[in-house]
Formats: structure tokens, sequence, C-alpha cells
């Protein structure tokens, strides 16, 4: 056990095995020592304390709903914006590039913001003076919108460099997971994806096989809500993106809940990639 150059990563140290070369942090340990065979098991645990191999997780509160006219002002121009729009052909195609159709986009309230956008009068970030240009994604628990997500889209030096990622919430909007209910049945089985638009684009393709949930980032938290239809769903299926980050998010996640199965797509890194490679998303779901 090491002490980890990558303190952030790896706080309490990382691991590497000098016979099967396995590596990484708590997570990954306690994984290996799930599924390894019993006579490793003894050996292994004398060599750590409890504290290493069990890492302490938390579920987050469920944020607020958002109650501020301008945000819920901006959800409802950008929806209008999707279908209305001088440049709605930009996000259409944007769409159709990842499998989603305009009715599926539509039927999730998903919208466009156009460019020059001012922030006006809300509080703008410091580094962002403008409504990024792209795709609006937002996030409701219960009915009622708890968060705004953009895709920014029109790939400028204001919208992805530096500081402005790809995806992004908008000022004082939290990080959250994204939820889709396409079942009310409690115990319908749960997939677990990375992207919100990955799990948008499966529920096109499966329906109410499933529910859904899109971490929005390999490190996203559980909060009460996730964890409830973890704890409900008679089995739940995490499908990482097929990178370092995808898995070791999957080890996480697996810590915490024991009963998440992985699942594995036949060709591509996330659902949209596997549907451009021929996958039949419908016929694997």
């Amino acid at each position: 056990w090491l002490k980890s150059r990558d303190s952030k990563r790896y706080p309490v140290g990382n691991f590497f095995c000098r016979q099967c070369h396995a590596s990484g942090g708590p997570e990954k340990l306690a994984m290996l020592l799930a599924t390894a065979k019993g006579e490793y098991k003894p050996a292994v645990r004398r060599s750590f304390p409890k504290s290493v191999l069990i890492p302490t997780t938390k579920v987050e509160p469920v944020p607020p709903a958002i109650k501020d006219e301008n945000y819920l002002n901006i959800v409802r121009c950008a929806q209008r914006c999707l279908t209305h729009s001088t440049h709605r052909m930009q996000a259409q195609i944007f769409l159709r590039s990842r499998g989603i159709t305009l009715e599926t986009a539509l039927k999730h309230g998903l919208g466009y913001i156009e460019r020059n956008n001012p922030y006006k009068p809300l509080r703008a970030k410091e580094y962002e003076p403008r409504l990024p240009v792209g795709l609006l994604i937002p996030s409701y628990r219960d009915g009622e919108l708890r968060s705004i997500k953009v895709r920014a889209m029109d790939g400028d030096e204001n919208n992805n460099s530096g500081n402005y990622a790809k995806y992004r919430e908008l000022a004082d909007c939290p990080a959250m997971p994204y939820i889709l209910k396409a079942n009310s049945n409690g115990n319908t089985p749960l997939l677990i994806v990375e992207s919100e638009l990955d799990a948008i684009l499966l529920e096109q393709f499966g329906g109410s096989l499933f529910n859904y949930i899109g971490l929005g980032s390999a490190s996203a938290k559980a909060d009460a809500g996730v964890a409830d239809m973890i704890d409900r769903a008679r089995r739940v299926i995490f499908l990482p993106d097929y990178d370092d980050a995808g898995y070791a998010a999957y080890e996480r996640w697996k810590t915490q809940f024991p009963k998440l199965e992985l699942a594995e797509l036949p060709l591509g890194k996330d659902p949209g990639e596997a549907l451009l490679a021929g996958v039949d998303l419908k016929a694997w779901l």
C-alpha cells in the first residue's frame, strides 16, 4: 500500500500487485476482494486496515426546487427555440448525431440556447459572461426543476476551452444525477449510465423496460433520490463509459451499492457511439 502522489484521487493511498499488475485506490481493492477466490482474502485483509478497504461514502441531499422565474424562463425559451428558432437545425442535427429524435427531445424537455443570450438579470459566473450556446438539459425531481445543464455546441473560445467545459451547469445550479422514470413500478430494473443524453437515448429504445439514471459525470455522487431508486429496484445495471474514469466510477458505486451489476456494450465507448457503430440498442437492452 503506497502513499500516492495523486492525493486528490487517492487520499489514503493506492496499491499495486506485483503478480497480477492490478492497481488503483480503495474502491478497486474492495472490488477485487469481493471477486477474489476465498484463499486470497484472509491474507489481503490482514495487510490493510479496515478503513482503507471500506472507504466511507455518503448520500447527498436532493437539491431544492428552482423557483427563480428567470431560470424557469430560460428553460421555457430554450424549449421553444428547439423547434422555432432560426438556428434550431444546429441543435436538431446534433441530436440526430447522438441518435436522439426530436420527438424524444421534446418529450424530455430539452431545449436550445441561441448565441448572445445574456445572463442579466441572472448572476453571471465570474468566467462566463453569457449563457453558453448549446443544448439545454433540465433536471427534474418530483415534477420540479432542480438543475439546468448546457451541452455547449458552438465550439468557440467562450464555450469549450479553459474553464469552459463542454458540459456545465448554469450559475447556482447543482451538479446532480439525472433521473428518467419510465415505469412507475418501484421495483423496475434500473439502468445507470454516465451521460444524461445517453440515458435519454436508451429510454428512447428501452422505454418502460427500465428506469434510467444519467450520472452527469464519472465523479458524480448518489443523492437520496438515487439511493432510494437503487434500493427499490429488483436489479440495478451499471453501464460505464469504456474508459478508466468509467470503470473507476463503477468500482466506487459498487462499493457503496453492492447489488450493482456491470454491463458492457459490444462496440463503442458509450451508447451513442455504439448506435453509430451499428449496435441494435433495442435488442441489446
